[in-house]
C-alpha cells in the first residue's frame, strides 16, 4: 500500500455494506472543544476532571464526541456548548444542553444529564442536531469527505450543524448523526447530504446510506433498517423487541470460515407500526480481509449481517404485507 491509500475510496470500490455499524453506545456526550483535536478525543478533556468524566461516561454507557462549528467558527475563551443525548429514550428522545467554562462545570453538568436528572430541568433544549465526523487526526478520510458535507449542511441549518470527532466506521466517511433520533448515515457526499436529511425528517430514511440506530446491537440495527426499507415507514415506526438470538450455521452452510462463508445465523423481532410484530431471520458472512482505516497497518476482516427473510410472529396480529 502507498501513502495515498484512502480507506473510504477503497470501501466504495468494494461496495462495503454500511448496515449494522452505528456506534453501540446508547448515550452521547457532546462537548464543544474548538481548534484541532488529538487522535484520542478523551485527551482533549480538561485535565482537572478528565478521569472523573471518563468514569461517568463508562458508568452510563455514553460515548464522548467533541464538537465544533464548521469553518473554524469558535469561541477561544468560552463559554462552550455541551449536550447530552439519549436516542433510545422513550417516549420521545430529547437533547439536554448547556454551557461550560471549566472542567468542574462540565463534570457536574455531564453527571446530572447522563443520569437523567436534567430531563426535568430547564436544561432540556429540544434542539435537533446534525453532526458530521471531520476528525482528520483520527482518519484523514473523515476530514477529506466530512468537511465538505458539514459546510453544505451548515449553509442550510446553521444552528443545528456541528463537526464532531470519531463516530467509528472511518471507511464510511462522510458520516452523519441525526439527533435526537439516533440515526447514523454513512457514505455521504456533499451533493446528497441535504437530501438525506430532508428525506429522513420527512419520514423516508435513505436506507442505502443508513448504518443503523445508535445504541442498538448490530444485528438489531440490521433488522430495523431492513424493516424500514421493506415497509417504507418513518424512522420511529420500527421498534426492536428483545435481544437478537445468535445461532450456529446450518449443515447447508458448511463449516468453513473463508471469505463469504456464513459464520452465524440470527433472528430478532421488531414491531412495525401498522403491520404488527415480525421476526427477521438473517446470516452473518465473513468479509474478505481489508485495510479498514487509513492508519491500519494490517488487513482485518469483519462480519457482515444480512436479513434473508421475514415471518409474522404467531399470535401477534401481524399482517402479511
Amino acid at each position: 500500500m502507498t501513502e495515498s491509500f484512502r480507506c473510504s475510496d477503497a470501501a466504495r470500490e468494494r461496495g462495503d455494506a454500511v448496515l449494522g455499524t452505528a456506534p453501540p453506545q446508547p448515550r452521547l456526550l457532546l462537548v464543544e472543544v474548538p481548534g484541532g483535536w488529538p487522535p484520542d478525543a478523551l485527551a482533549a478533556l480538561p485535565r482537572e476532571s478528565g478521569d472523573d468524566l471518563v468514569q461517568v461516561m463508562t458508568d452510563r454507557s455514553a460515548r464522548l464526541l467533541l464538537i465544533r462549528r464548521p469553518g473554524g467558527q469558535h469561541r477561544p475563551d468560552g463559554p462552550w456548548q455541551w449536550y447530552a443525548v439519549d436516542p433510545a429514550a422513550r417516549p420521545g428522545a430529547r437533547v439536554v444542553g448547556g454551557t461550560w467554562s471549566t472542567g468542574t462545570e462540565l463534570l457536574a453538568a455531564a453527571t446530572s444529564a447522563l443520569a437523567g436528572v436534567a430531563a426535568q430541568d430547564p436544561g432540556v433544549v429540544d434542539e435537533e442536531l446534525l453532526l458530521v465526523c471531520t476528525h482528520g487526526r483520527k482518519d484523514v478520510c473523515c476530514a477529506v469527505r466530512g468537511r465538505p458535507v458539514a459546510a453544505v449542511l451548515s449553509q442550510l441549518w446553521p444552528d443545528e450543524v456541528w463537526e464532531c470527532s470519531h463516530t467509528g466506521g472511518d471507511r464510511f466517511a462522510a458520516n452523519l448523526l441525526v439527533l435526537p433520533d439516533g440515526a447514523c448515515y454513512g457514505g455521504l457526499d456533499a451533493d446528497q447530504a441535504a437530501g438525506v436529511v430532508r428525506e429522513h425528517r420527512a419520514g423516508a430514511p435513505a436506507v442505502a446510506h443508513l448504518r443503523g440506530h445508535i445504541g442498538q446491537h448490530r444485528l438489531v440495527q440490521s433488522a430495523v433498517v431492513a424493516a424500514l426499507g421493506r415497509w417504507g415507514v418513518p424512522w420511529d415506526a420500527v421498534r426492536p423487541v428483545g435481544a437478537p438470538q445468535v445461532l450456529p450455521p446450518t449443515e447447508e452452510d458448511g463449516a468453513g470460515v473463508g471469505t463469504g462463508d456464513v459464520v452465524a445465523r440470527w433472528r430478532t423481532d421488531v414491531t412495525v407500526e401498522g403491520h404488527g410484530l415480525w421476526r427477521a431471520s438473517g446470516v452473518e458472512r465473513l468479509a474478505p480481509a481489508q485495510r479498514l482505516t487509513c492508519r491500519a497497518a494490517q488487513a482485518g476482516s469483519v462480519r457482515v449481517p444480512e436479513v434473508v427473510g421475514w415471518s409474522a410472529v404467531p399470535g401477534s396480529g401481524a399482517d402479511s404485507r
